[in-house]
């Protein structure tokens, strides 16, 4: 069934409230554009992340729910601190040791209370967004839970039906683990009532969705695979480099790792290992590291020569999903984030999973369970672990599974089911996410 055909006759506004960084934001487009087909969309996000709309015509700007920077410098130094050791215990204990001490010294916050209370969007934001709930056009507010569970009262207020989304599993990934909450938490947080996680099943097959919440698993934008692609210059030339000199080109090994994890976590010479380690297993390296980042490790003589080759090419940003389904693209070798791991899946490509924190330990795990991933250390990396990882994930076996699990993902057809809640929800007429 159709998008238009699942809302019906609604009319109105869709007000989408969304924060922060990608792996928060990037599971409202597809179903934003889904609930467009029906009724206008308008989007209250942070300055910051305003642009990421540009690429999605039938979505609009409402308004702004301030800047998040902020915001982000408690996520760096959070992401961080949760990056050291190889488990999600070890994160957690260097993080309840130097958190607050951590916020102190860079001066964003006297304590952690302070630092969180920062969350929420000044109070004269909250007024204007309560009144533009009020608005007799608005037919309901979809929101996401982390950054924005402020909007669960304003709702309420305004008596508009509401839904939340989670793109987290974290807590109901360490309750089930036997893992206990970080001490900044007063325990697990698993939402208000009726929240939908959004991940894959083959993720959290082995962590149960808590009761009175729901989930549903990777909206994906079905546009991946209509869009065209390369369409710029710089994409010609990436193409042309997929492509290979070669006849059969060697595989390609897609590195994504996040850069502020590259340059906050990995030291240098980790870098320079996992380049020869993936040159050993007779591999081509797509290795996307910032601006910043790549200028300073230009300056490293040892990770210049070997990058000194056409078997490497560096990119600053890539359409993800289109280099992931190129046909020369054999291997991701990546930090495990959810929104990663889904277009892996949707790709059928297998992972070499590099985790560092939170979630991604346990997405990592669940992918290694079913035979689709191989998991490396980070502290250090070594360049023997990398090459045995490689060849493990561009075997027969691992491919076969990645096959299956792009099958599952894509019958799962995550959008589809969060658009039912949608209609679900405004057919009620009542809020049914708290």
């Amino acid at each position: 069934m159709d998008s238009a055909a699942l809302l019906g006759d609604v009319t109105g506004v869709a007000l989408f409230v969304v924060a922060a960084d990608r792996g928060h934001f990037n599971w409202s487009l597809p179903l934003a554009s889904a609930v467009a087909t029906a009724v206008r969309v308008e989007f209250w996000t942070n300055e910051e992340s305003q642009s990421w709309l540009h690429d999605w015509p039938e979505l609009t700007i409402g308004g702004s729910t301030g800047s998040f920077r902020d915001t982000k410098k408690v996520i760096e130094i959070f992401t961080a601190l949760s990056s050291s050791g190889e488990t999600d215990e070890e994160g957690g204990k260097a993080l309840e040791e130097h958190f607050e001490v951590e916020i102190q010294r860079q001066g964003v916050a006297e304590t952690l209370e302070e630092a969180f209370s920062r969350i929420s969007p000044a109070q004269e934001i909250q007024d204007r967004f309560l009144e533009r709930l009020r608005g007799k056009d608005v037919s309901i507010v979809i929101y996401e839970q982390v950054w924005c569970s402020w909007v669960e009262a304003l709702a309420e207020k305004a008596k508009v039906p509401a839904l939340s989304f989670q793109p987290s599993y974290i807590d109901v990934f360490r309750h089930n683990a036997g893992v206990a909450p970080r001490t900044f938490q007063a325990s697990f947080n698993f939402g208000p009532e009726g929240m939908v996680y959004t991940l894959a099943h083959c993720l959290r097959r082995h962590s149960p969705v808590p009761p009175g919440r729901r989930a549903v698993g990777a909206m994906l934008p079905s546009r991946w695979l209509r869009k065209p692609w390369p369409k710029n210059d710089e994409e010609k030339e990436l193409h042309k480099w997929l492509e290979g000199g070669v006849s059969p080109p060697h595989p390609v090994v897609y590195c994504s790792l996040g850069s502020h994890m590259l340059s906050r976590v990995l030291s240098f010479g980790s870098l320079t290992s996992l380049v020869k380690g993936i040159f050993a297993a007779e591999c081509r390296l797509l290795l996307v590291l910032s601006t910043a980042v790549s200028e300073v490790a230009h300056e490293d003589p040892e990770f210049k020569r070997l990058i000194d080759t056409n078997s490497v090419r560096l990119a600053t940003w890539v359409n993800q999903p289109a280099v992931l389904s190129h046909r020369s693209t054999a291997v991701f070798l990546s930090h495990c984030g959810a929104n990663s791991m889904h277009e892996a899946l949707a790709c059928g490509r297998p992972i070499v999973a590099m985790p560092f924190f939170d979630d991604q330990h346990y997405n990592a795990a669940a992918l290694v369970d079913a035979g689709c991933a191989q998991r490396i250390a980070k502290h250090p990396v070594n360049a023997e672990e990398v090459t045995f990882a490689v060849k493990a994930m561009l075997s027969t076996e691992a491919r076969s599974v990645a096959t299956q699990l792009q099958e599952e993902i894509w019958a799962e057809n995550g959008t589809t089911s969060a658009l039912q809640l949608v209609a679900d929800t405004l057919r009620a007429g009542v809020k049914i996410s708290g």
